[in-house]
């Protein structure tokens, strides 16, 4: 996520607003802490510790229940309507991927593997929604293959989280706006 944060600053920079005035919101904190935990996890699921696994759903909800947060404290309910509907064809990009192979989500590691942060074994965990990407899986495209190095990706999860850069874009937005105001 702290990805999708960045490329919302570097928006917000290049369209002339000044950036750095979100870490002025109280509302941004609860989302550094779900960063940090996650960064935690995946060190942790990095050096094998599997157990962690069962927290990634929870971690995920939490993060866009976060989303609520800047939503109804900044008004953004044109923006939630957007990244909602970006969420569901995220989603359902996922979906299809998965019900085409079984229920997994082929993932192709390449940088991770680099990083440390590749763990293959998942792949023979029971109840592992992951599966290795080869010529038999389907739909490759949609799969995890965009390798950040600490977390692959698929489309669908780019598409899923770009509601976060919308929010973040709209309150760097509001907050620059209302700074101007004032002046």
């Amino acid at each position: 996520m702290l990805l999708f944060f960045i490329i919302a600053l570097v928006i917000a920079r290049i369209k002339g607003y000044k950036p750095f005035i979100i870490f002025k919101s109280y509302i941004l904190y609860p989302f550094l802490v779900l960063e940090i935990i996650f960064w935690v996890l995946q060190y942790m699921m990095a050096n094998g510790n599997m157990e962690v696994v069962q927290f990634a759903g929870m971690l995920k909800t939490g993060f866009f229940i976060y989303l609520l947060l800047p939503v109804f404290y900044y008004k953004l309910y044109k923006s939630a309507l957007l990244g909602s509907g970006l969420v569901l064809l995220g989603t359902l990009m996922n979906k299809l991927v998965m019900h085409v192979n079984g229920g997994k989500m082929p993932v192709k590691f390449t940088l991770s593997k680099l990083t440390g942060f590749a763990n293959e074994t998942t792949f023979d965990l029971p109840n592992s929604i992951h599966t290795r990407m080869s010529e038999y899986t389907n739909l490759n495209i949609l799969g995890d293959i965009f390798d950040f190095g600490y977390c692959v990706m698929s489309i669908g999860d780019i598409v899923m989280k770009a509601y976060f850069v919308i929010v973040f874009y709209k309150m760097i937005e509001i907050m620059n706006s209302s700074v101007n105001e004032k002046q």
